[in-house]
């Protein structure tokens, strides 16, 4: 069964914040700002949700890689 819109862009979202939070990939790689304005206008709650968590997991990305350079 083919998936949505709704549900690609949340995947996308929530794969890229896997990615940064088990350290696979850096918040300066990924740009998901279309994809965030594009989910903003299917589902302003969801997107809500997703960039209140994606902002959390780079803001402890960037706290952790600061500890780790000492």
């Amino acid at each position: 069964m083919a998936k949505t819109c709704e549900e690609i862009y949340i995947s996308k979202i929530e794969n890229a914040t896997r990615g940064i939070k088990l350290g696979n990939k850096k918040p300066d790689d990924i740009n998901l700002n279309d994809t965030f304005d594009k989910l903003k206008k299917i589902n302003p709650f969801m997107c809500e949700d997703l960039q209140t968590k994606y902002q959390n997991i780079v803001s402890n990305y960037h706290t952790h890689q600061k500890y780790k350079r000492k």
